[in-house]
């Protein structure tokens, strides 16, 4: 409530370096004790709070850093204890209906702190763009790349693999062009690996495709264009209604990118 009621960028940056301190140490604890639904709630405290901060300057940078390497934690401590109840679940002898309906409880709230993670980070990564390159891929990518990889091979867990293509969008989307240009051919890949049973996927994969249209190297985009053609033609020939019309939103966006950016001549 404080940021949200400062005038200015100045004032933000007085009330942040005399709480956010306090709130980093409040999460290390959460961590480090297993505090699942603290970690959830101040997760989306700084989702909020972040979202109103005026301007970069608010943030201490070393506080960053250091907000990186929990979120890091987080996702880390998240991933094993998904595989901790992954495993008893498997125990099928041991346990009954209502344990496999309490499993997947548990695994859902796993989830939904991972997609917070991924949530704050975007709204950070949007403000700071390519000068958090660095740190994010240090901290998050190949933690979130790896477990698109394991739903890819086993679950298909629709929310785990949303949440993991939200964060490549990101990505593609807010990195310098020397980052875009080294991990696009990855990030490709893994939108290739996707089913369309979930709209949700298909919404942040057709927009990926769009941004990879309008950021790639025009010598480059022939390797890609086949694959995007015909994921945009899947989506602007459905059949709009209220639960894919962003679906097809994205996938006429992408349309006009291609023609935009790979088709005319620059000088028209």
């Amino acid at each position: 409530a404080l940021i949200h009621a400062c005038e200015n960028e100045n004032e933000q940056k007085d009330v942040f370096s005399f709480i956010f301190p306090t709130f980093l140490e409040k999460l290390q604890d959460d961590i480090k004790n297993s505090f699942f639904k603290d970690i959830k709630y101040n997760l989306n405290v700084f989702i909020h709070t972040f979202s109103a901060v005026k301007g970069t300057s608010v943030f201490n940078p070393n506080d960053i850093k250091f907000f990186y390497e929990l979120l890091s934690k987080i996702v880390e401590l998240m991933e094993e204890k998904k595989s901790l109840i992954t495993n008893l679940a498997k125990n099928e002898d041991a346990f009954d209906a209502d344990d496999e309906a309490g499993f997947s409880e548990d695994l859902d709230v796993l989830n939904e702190i991972n997609r917070r993670v991924m949530e704050v980070s975007g709204i950070l990564y949007k403000k700071f763009k390519y000068n958090l390159d660095e740190i994010v891929y240090e901290k998050l990518y190949n933690l979130f790349y790896n477990i698109f990889i394991k739903i890819l091979k086993g679950t298909r867990n629709e929310q785990e693999m949303n949440y993991c293509a939200c964060f490549f969008t990101d990505v593609l989307s807010l990195s310098s062009d020397e980052v875009f240009n080294k991990l696009m051919p990855q990030i490709f890949e893994l939108f290739t690996l996707t089913d369309n049973k979930s709209l949700d996927v298909l919404q942040n994969v057709i927009f990926g495709y769009g941004v990879i249209v309008q950021r790639v190297k025009i010598e480059e985009y022939p390797k890609y264009s086949t694959i995007i053609s015909d994921k945009i033609t899947q989506c602007i020939t459905l059949k709009v209604n209220e639960d894919n019309g962003s679906v097809y939103d994205n996938g006429v966006a992408a349309l006009g990118k291609v023609v935009l950016f790979k088709t005319l001549d620059s000088n028209e």
